[in-house]
C-alpha cells in the first residue's frame, strides 16, 4: 500500500481490530522490490470501482503465481481469467466471501495459482501481436 490519504485511517483500523501482527504498511515500494511482496502474499486484490481498461498489477501478481480477486468492472475480470475470482464492485460482503474462499480452500488457492502461467501466456508479446494482426486482417478483408 502507498502513503495515500487513507493511510492514517487504515492504520487506526488495524489497531482497533488488533490485527497489527498480520498487517504491514510498506509505503511506496520501488518496482524492483514489488516481487517480494507479491510472492509473500496469499492473495492479491484489485478492487477497481471504475471500468479500468486493463490492470497491469494483475499480471504482476500472476507472475508470482499469486491468486487474484478483482471487481467485476472493466477489463480485470477478463484479464484474471482462471487465475482468480471476481466480486461485485462495491459489495464488501462479496469481496469478503471470495477472500474467505481463497484463504480457507487450499485446493482452490493452488488451482488458481497454478493457472497463472496459462493466463499470462495470452499476454506474451508474440501472442498479443498475433491477435492484433488477426483483427487488422479481418477488418481489412471486410472492406
Amino acid at each position: 500500500m502507498g502513503d495515500g490519504p487513507q493511510a492514517m485511517a487504515l492504520k487506526e483500523l488495524v489497531l482497533q481490530l488488533e490485527v497489527g501482527e498480520r498487517v504491514s504498511f510498506a509505503g511506496w515500494v520501488p518496482h524492483g522490490m514489488a516481487g517480494q511482496y507479491y510472492s509473500a502474499a496469499d492473495v492479491f486484490v484489485h478492487p477497481a470501482i471504475w471500468a479500468e481498461p486493463f490492470g497491469r498489477t494483475i499480471l504482476e501478481a500472476m507472475q508470482f503465481q499469486t491468486p487474484t480477486v478483482v471487481s467485476n468492472v472493466g477489463a480485470p475480470p477478463e484479464v484474471v481469467g482462471d487465475a482468480g475470482l471476481v466480486f461485485q464492485r462495491g459489495n464488501v460482503d462479496d469481496l469478503v466471501q471470495k477472500l474467505e474462499m481463497i484463504c480457507r480452500d487450499n485446493e482452490l488457492r493452488q488451482r488458481l495459482s497454478s493457472n497463472c502461467p496459462k493466463v499470462l501466456q495470452a499476454y506474451e508479446p508474440d501472442e498479443l501481436l498475433g491477435r492484433i494482426l488477426e483483427v487488422y486482417q479481418q477488418v481489412v478483408s471486410e472492406q
